[in-house]
């Protein structure tokens, strides 16, 4: 048995969850001798790994392919990629071969009409485009001919992804709770949590919980040493794309009033820019604020994968305002650098708070998330740091098994 990965995110050496999902995955695959290989848009975010350029396949004929293109070029890019695809996987299939692509943007298109592939073919739900594209942040300006090709575009889309997951016979969901939240009409999937990251070592974080005891289960958390709180300076991380989705203008408001009594506390936004009126409206929210406050909070551009854990030294807490969310990979890169997360409660973000204890806001809730950094501000939250910690060591073991598993079942048809 062999896995290939289809990465379908736009070419960027960073990329955000979807990539971080894969090179986990291909390290769990490593660490019980399953070779694996993927198809991606950037080569260089996989280094080390066997990685294969995604190449186009027109789908349209001379001369509908140059009028497509001088409408939509992105999208009909997109058409060819997933075209491509189908012709490159049949041409190099071979028996026990399991093939795993993400939802984004509907890239099993052509291949879930192979019969010879489609039963070995999982698609992992992330966060499918069609739910991201409902979302939009508007100033109010009139539709533009712009804002017009990218309603089509998402039409497009929506109609490519809804295919791919109607056809699709083996389909997995890292988190039950966000299928229920944002996708209840899907049916005969099956529930693979994410791979975890590593832990950061011992004293690398502040906030950090020392890893004494590494046989110790959530039920021993009295056996690691005390977790140092730290709560006369909050050092807050906020690290994602800035886009209406991941709800950064609430954190950015709930902060500006939560800081007015707490002046040791401050905020870091670290990510691209999403939509610009979002975009602006952030910005503007910040600098808006007082001066002894506007200084607090600062906006970094985005951080490559390899510099994260020098990154998560800088804070001892990171939010994750999600307006919705599947598995957010940051959130669980916090638990493991040994930061106390303050999650939205959505998706499995909801589930595993149930598990740690880690303090919850209420999603899109302005005043709902100053009331949860007052409680991470009195201390009542820093037990939670052991219980994460717990969490990561133990997923560390389970879900490789379960993903390995379950591609021998695929692979077995």
């Amino acid at each position: 048995m062999d896995v290939t990965y289809i990465d379908s995110e736009p070419p960027h050496p960073i990329g955000g969850g979807i990539r971080t999902y894969f090179r986990l995955a291909m390290a769990a695959c490593r660490e019980h001798g399953v070779t694996t290989r993927i198809y991606t848009h950037s080569p260089e975010a996989y280094p080390g790994e066997t990685t294969i350029p995604i190449g186009r396949e027109p789908w349209l004929p001379y001369p509908w392919r140059g009028m497509a293109y001088r409408w939509a070029a992105g999208e009909n890019a997109l058409w060819e990629h997933s075209r491509w695809l189908e012709k490159e996987l049949s041409r190099t299939d071979r028996p026990g071969r399991v093939y795993e692509f993400c939802d984004f943007l509907g890239y099993t298109f052509f291949t879930m009409r192979n019969q010879a592939l489609q039963t070995r073919c999982i698609v992992r739900i992330h966060t499918p485009n069609f739910l991201v594209s409902e979302e939009s942040y508007s100033n109010g300006s009139f539709l533009s001919l712009r804002r017009l090709r990218q309603k089509l575009a998402d039409a497009s889309c929506r109609r490519r992804e809804s295919a791919c997951l109607a056809r699709t016979q083996r389909l997995t969901v890292p988190s039950p709770q966000f299928v229920a939240e944002k996708l209840p009409t899907l049916k005969n999937w099956v529930h693979i949590p994410n791979p975890v990251p590593p832990l950061t070592e011992p004293g690398q974080n502040p906030g950090s919980a020392p890893d004494r005891n590494p046989d110790s289960t959530l039920g021993q958390v009295s056996e690691l040493a005390p977790v140092q709180t730290n709560t006369d300076e909050l050092r807050i991380l906020c690290l994602g794309r800035v886009e209406p989705r991941k709800g950064t203008l609430d954190l950015v408001k709930a902060f500006l009033e939560f800081s007015r009594t707490h002046p040791n506390a401050s905020l870091t936004l670290v990510g691209s820019e999403g939509q610009a009126e979002y975009s602006h409206a952030v910005r503007t929210a910040m600098h808006a604020a007082p001066l002894g406050i506007r200084n607090r909070i600062t906006w970094e551009p985005p951080c490559a994968p390899e510099r994260r854990i020098a990154l998560f030294r800088r804070f001892n807490v990171l939010a994750v305002p999600s307006r919705w969310e599947n598995s957010p990979y940051v959130y669980f890169e916090g638990m493991a650098a040994g930061l106390l997360c303050l999650g939205s409660a959505t998706g499995e973000m909801k589930s595993v708070a149930s598990i740690t204890k880690a303090p919850l806001a209420n999603s899109g809730d302005v005043s709902d998330w100053v009331r949860a950094l007052e409680s991470v501000a009195s201390g009542v939250s820093w037990e939670s740091i052991p219980l994460q910690t717990e969490y990561i060591r133990n997923r560390r073991q389970e879900i490789p098994r379960q993903m390995i598993d379950y591609y021998r079942k695929v692979a077995a048809g």
